[in-house]
């Protein structure tokens, strides 16, 4: 049988569902932005940092339409598959045009001089930006459309790649290294960066799907992953820019360089894995409280032994096993004899020694895996699991032996015993009382004894 997966944390798929929103917005504004640049034309409009290429005209219409179409998915409006299918068509156009080089008439919507001068076709995306557009335009229409799930997060994942590629380069062209073998163009910094949170939106679009059902699980893997993923995608690219503007600003050798990475990409995973050996601490020390609040509630003050709580959960569990798998178990509840006498003798404080020692007894005549519990007052009660009517008897016999047995510290006690097998037909009303027969029979016959329940009338009959 498969594992059910953790339920979803409803914070965290919230959270993810206002992070998309928050992309769509952006999207919608950087696309806008930029073309009134190209209208106005006013260069910083269309780039994110002065040193980065500027985000073409097509390309700030295909963020529109991207924008749009994750804004209908959330909402869950129509057009959105439509949307999601013009943004991967502007991608696969503009790679034909580059591998055809040809010209479809998709770039020429405003002077661009920066292009010609750079030798470039004007007013063309790059081809990493292309490639961005078929993949998330694909990743969108089948969300929008409910296909291929199985597809979704490899889109999503091959996008973050092209993101990463573009702020790596990015990040050379801003330390001053130049680009020039690169074999493709660079991407502006907001198309880029864009790519990056459009990836990851239209996997917190769907935050019981796929990957995102991990993230926002409410258990330790969905808390690791909330706080690890991120760092680490980000951390590779903090680290090549430092590099690289050491090197090229201050002039340091090839040599240096690598030590330094080395030393930073060590501190990265140190830091990384603190951050988790905090998070597992934490989680540790709340795991244990709470187990031990439970087993508080679920222990008797006096005794240590489990409580009627705990016997009534077990007796469940016992009687569910029965039913289903046909395992047998058997219900022992026992009685101190002329215990009222023994406290109005002695005091409720004997009494209490005398309820701790009887405790301890129990746990001396029982196998690990049955379960001694404290029923209520000077009542006890041990289920045995895998035996039957004889076994019970026998193991009633060896704690009626180990009381008489017993150095009393004030006088002798002894222990009457009620046993009962659970036969077809029980439930824990039945089979409890049976055993409260069986308790009472031994009482009658002399006490200091143990009598077996008969069968059901239900088990008899069949």
């Amino acid at each position: 049988m498969a594992t059910p997966a953790s339920p979803t944390h409803p914070a965290v798929a919230l959270g993810y569902y206002r992070y998309a929103q928050v992309v769509v917005v952006l999207m919608l504004l950087s696309g806008t932005v930029a073309l009134t640049g190209w209208a106005l034309e006013s260069p910083a409009l269309t780039r994110l940092l002065p040193a980065s290429p500027a985000m073409k005209a097509n390309t700030a219409i295909g963020f529109l339409l991207s924008g749009l179409a994750l804004a209908q998915f959330l909402r869950r409006g129509t057009g959105c598959g439509l949307l999601s299918m013009l943004v991967a068509a502007l991608g696969v156009a503009t790679l034909a045009e580059y591998i055809q080089g040809i010209d479809l008439g998709i770039d020429g919507l405003f002077a661009d001089p920066e292009s010609i001068l750079a030798g470039a076709a004007p007013g063309r995306m790059s081809q990493l930006t292309a490639v961005g557009f078929v993949l998330i335009g694909l990743r969108g229409s089948l969300a929008c459309l409910d296909r291929l799930a199985w597809l979704r997060d490899p889109l999503s994942v091959l996008l973050l790649g092209i993101a990463m590629i573009g702020l790596a380069s990015l990040g050379f062209l801003l330390a001053g290294v130049a680009l020039d073998d690169l074999p493709f163009q660079p991407v502006a910094a907001n198309t880029a960066l864009l790519f990056l949170l459009g990836g990851l939106a239209w996997m917190a679009a769907e935050p019981e799907h796929g990957m995102t059902r991990i993230s926002t699980a409410d258990s330790l893997g969905g808390a690791l992953a909330r706080r690890l993923l991120l760092p680490s995608l980000l951390l590779p690219l903090l680290i090549i820019y430092v590099g690289q503007l050491l090197q090229s600003r201050l002039g340091y050798s090839d040599t240096m360089m690598r030590t330094l990475s080395a030393v930073l990409t060590g501190g990265a995973v140190a830091s990384l894995i603190w951050w988790v050996s905090t998070l597992l601490d934490r989680v540790e020390r709340e795991r244990r409280e709470t187990q031990r609040m439970k087993d508080s509630a679920d222990t008797d003050g006096l005794t240590g032994l489990p409580n009627r709580r705990a016997f009534d959960e077990a007796m469940g569990r016992l009687l569910s096993g029965r039913r289903e798998k046909d395992t047998r178990f058997c219900l022992l509840m026992l009685d101190l004899d002329f215990f009222k006498s023994y406290n109005d003798s002695f005091g409720h404080l004997a009494g209490d020694d005398a309820l701790r020692i009887t405790a301890r007894l129990l746990r001396d005549a029982l196998r690990p895996g049955d379960l001694p519990a404290r029923y209520g007052g000077e009542e006890f009660a041990a289920l045995l699991p895998g035996s039957d009517g004889d076994d019970g008897l026998q193991v009633a016999a060896r704690i009626n032996r180990l009381f008489r047995e017993e150095q009393w510290p004030l006088r002798p006690v002894t222990v009457s015993i009620g046993v009962a097998e659970a036969h077809p037909g029980d439930d824990a009303a039945s089979l409890i009382a049976r055993a409260d027969a069986a308790l009472y029979a031994a009482k009658h016959g002399g006490r200091d004894r143990a009598e077996l329940a008969p069968a059901s009338p239900v088990s008899a009959a069949g």
